[in-house]
């Protein structure tokens, strides 16, 4: 029986060891480096809830910039079957019932206000095609401030801001993610 060359043995090694290393790490790392997987992340660690598996992001958008100041809105299309409860989607887990109050659709959707007049709003053409959703449930955490309502002034008379804006459709099956840092 003829022996094989001690050279040919480490190359037959060295290849064997690459293809199945590919084969291991191919799939590891691109479902560590998956956009949509990390985008769903971002929401379920922020708003603590928990979006279903087969869930796909139907649109992105990230304009941050140095120090975090920017824009990013995500829209989730949701399976038909999705229940709010299972998502977390909770008044415990600060998660209330439409219509949102006035001070908050004047600081995102614009319009007038009984004490003010904010034309634009600071939400994005994006984020406010949501203003016509009237079945559902919105999040708002103002990161300047814990607890918004127990401010006197209106939220549009703040030096900045920071806050983070979601919004579940039940009817559509689409959840709304909006962040603004200013």
């Amino acid at each position: 029986m003829r022996r094989r060359s001690p050279v040919l043995t480490a190359v037959l090694i060295v290849l064997g060891t690459a293809l199945i290393g590919s084969a291991v790490l191919y799939p590891l790392i691109f479902y560590a480096f998956d956009p949509q997987a990390q985008e769903i992340s971002q929401i379920e660690n922020t708003l603590k809830v928990a979006i279903p598996r087969e869930s796909s992001v139907t649109e992105y958008s990230d304009s941050t910039g140095w120090f975090g100041d920017g824009e990013v809105d995500l829209e989730v299309a949701l399976p038909a079957d999705a229940d709010k409860e299972e998502m977390g989607i909770t008044d415990q887990n600060g998660w209330l019932p439409l219509p949102i109050p006035e001070d908050l659709a004047l600081l995102i959707y614009g319009g007038n206000g009984a004490n003010a007049i904010h034309y634009g709003g600071i939400g994005d053409d994006w984020i406010k095609k949501t203003k016509d959703v009237s079945i559902g449930y919105y999040f708002f955490l103002n990161r300047n401030e814990q607890d918004i309502r127990s401010k006197t002034s209106p939220l549009q008379n703040q030096y900045s801001h920071d806050f983070i804006f979601a919004l579940y459709d039940p009817i559509k099956h689409i959840f709304y993610f909006y962040k603004y840092d200013s």
